[in-house]
């Protein structure tokens, strides 16, 4: 099955080569995995920082993460800036990307300053 959306190359690899710019440590696991025939990677992204535990994501929280070049403004979203990896929603405003927590904290950023590495599709906590 030839999936043009697909970042696993023909011999069924994971290409890492778009995300070759972005700085892929500190993650609890990688893997490929199988969905509706098409494959997806996923990691577990370690938070770090109180800035999301108004909506209950904690310090030492893991963000289980798709990895993706597509988002919806309700997502939450995994981004690479200038100043490191942070975990917040965002939303494209004439040019530019405006992340915010959903509460008191907002940062503009030009679309060339930031990517976004992947989509939060759920979060895991070790007790």
């Amino acid at each position: 099955m030839n999936n043009q959306n697909s970042d696993k190359d023909f011999r069924g690899n994971f290409d890492l080569s778009k995300y070759e710019k972005y700085e892929i440590t500190g993650f609890r696991d990688i893997r490929t995995v199988g969905v509706e025939n098409q494959f997806e990677t996923i990691v577990g992204v370690p938070v770090d920082g109180d800035s999301l535990a108004h909506i209950g994501i904690l310090h030492g929280d893991i963000l289980v993460v798709k990895i993706t070049d597509k988002h919806t403004e309700k997502d939450l979203c995994v981004w690479e800036t200038p100043h490191g990896r942070t975990a917040k929603f965002g939303y494209e405003n004439f040019g530019e990307i405006v992340l915010h927590n959903k509460a008191d904290w907002k940062k503009v950023w030009k679309l060339d300053e930031i990517k976004l590495f992947g989509v939060a599709v759920r979060m895991e906590r070790d007790f």
